[in-house]
């Protein structure tokens, strides 16, 4: 079947739901790029400013948008989302889970964390996910037309997460369940992938205290740091009919971190590579 071109990214017609919508990051800068694209996006945030400021500008594009006010930390609240979208709007198309990260306090020694640290970490990075997943994915099969996932990750998640561990293991579980997501849910026309970003420019990433742009200087390889935007347009190829061969993969959009050796970068090797140079140079080496 030969794609259109021009409608690849034509979402006319589709529910997108998107988890963590607020606050002008990345699941902001989806929802208006879902908006643009002709979905019927729904704005799922912890607190109704958050809410109402994506729903005002996805209805300012020309979208419609329901607005749903939840705490995903929250079990009874999370599992009204997907029954509320059902009786509104009677279907879903699309899931994007953005919400998640590391809240103040919760860095630290594995041996010096708290059970409640632990816990909450769990619910805000990986349980809310499982439970809309489940619901929406149940949902999908119902509808029997297929439908995509897309759940953020984290490169925390890929190897070890010093003084974070429980935000690390929340999101390689966020991995592992995604994967297994597209191996059960494949056979009804149901994609599944995941996306595990770098440090990005956020408005709650810029507040922090250390500069982004001078941290992201000594550890990425394009030499600055992810922008909501990057991920946004990632998330819509994944969404998109261009994709649609794509499943159960792991997309790392992290300006090139995970790419880096283990032992080291340009600081490394460059001065190992400067060493041969001049030995080469000196024994007359061609």
């Amino acid at each position: 079947m030969k794609l259109d071109m021009k409608s690849l990214f034509d979402f006319t017609g589709k529910v997108a739901l998107v988890c963590g919508a607020g606050g002008g990051g990345v699941g902001t800068a989806i929802s208006q790029m879902l908006a643009t694209s002709g979905a019927t996006v729904v704005a799922v945030d912890r607190t109704g400013e958050l809410v109402a400021e994506t729903v005002a500008q996805v209805t300012q594009i020309g979208a419609r948008c329901l607005g749903i006010t939840a705490d995903l930390r929250d079990r009874k609240q999370v599992d009204a989302i997907v029954p509320r979208i059902q009786s509104e709007l009677g279907r879903v198309d699309f899931v994007v889970n953005i919400a998640g990260g590391t809240q103040k306090g919760q860095f630290g020694p594995l041996e010096n964390t708290p059970d409640q640290v632990y816990d909450d970490t769990f619910a805000l990075n990986l349980e809310y996910v499982f439970r809309v997943c489940r619901d929406a994915g149940k949902l999908m099969i119902d509808q029997g037309r297929g439908g995509v996932i897309v759940n953020i990750a984290s490169v925390s998640g890929l190897l070890a997460a010093p003084f974070h561990g429980p935000y690390g293991a929340a999101k390689s579980g966020v991995i592992a369940l995604t994967q297994t997501m597209a191996i059960e849910w494949g056979r009804y026309g149901i994609r599944a992938n995941v996306i595990a970003p770098g440090s990005v420019r956020t408005p709650r990433s810029e507040a922090s205290k250390a500069p982004l742009d001078e941290r992201a200087k000594t550890w990425a390889p394009l030499g600055r740091p992810v922008e909501k935007e990057d991920i946004a347009s990632s998330i819509m190829f994944l969404l998109c009919d261009g994709a649609k061969g794509i499943t159960g993969q792991l997309l790392n959009v992290d300006c090139g971190v995970s790419a880096r050796c283990p032992i080291g970068g340009l600081e490394v090797f460059g001065h190992h590579a400067a060493q041969s140079a001049q030995a080469n140079a000196a024994a007359g080496a061609k």
